[in-house]
């Protein structure tokens, strides 16, 4: 098993969120190549999460054992609007977030968590947080 650090997540969240931010409500959910270059003009939270789950994964880590999942939240208000990577490291759960510069844990963040995935699987379950 491969060891990682803090400073991975740190240096992957930092790398993913210099690509411009851009406002889309588009299902484009693909995910991003090592390159990035479809998100040369700008990327929307979603892309920016599996933008770094991409480099997560091309750097070792691993889906399940590392638990890393897409998660949705609200940010305002009863609008479930907001994709982020959660990351099990350390003992606890990990949010790399396109609107925090660093990387941050998930139970100090202002959201109302609403989904997350089953990490290494295309299901997700309601969190009812």
């Amino acid at each position: 098993m491969q060891s990682h650090s803090y400073e991975e997540l740190e240096a992957i969240n930092a790398e993913v969120n210099a690509i411009p931010w851009r406002h889309d409500f588009s299902e484009d959910w693909r995910p991003a190549s090592p390159d990035f270059q479809w998100m040369v003009n700008g990327a929307s939270c979603h892309n920016f999460a599996t933008g770094k789950l991409v480099k997560l994964v091309a750097s070792g880590w691993d889906l399940k054992a590392d638990n890393i999942r897409l998660a949705t939240c609200k940010v305002d208000a009863d609008v479930e609007n907001h994709v982020v990577l959660l990351v099990d490291f350390a003992g606890e759960t990990h949010c790399l977030d396109n609107r925090y510069e660093r990387v941050k844990l998930k139970d100090m963040l202002p959201y109302v968590w609403v989904r997350e995935q089953i990490a290494g699987t295309p299901e997700w379950i309601t969190t009812g947080d």
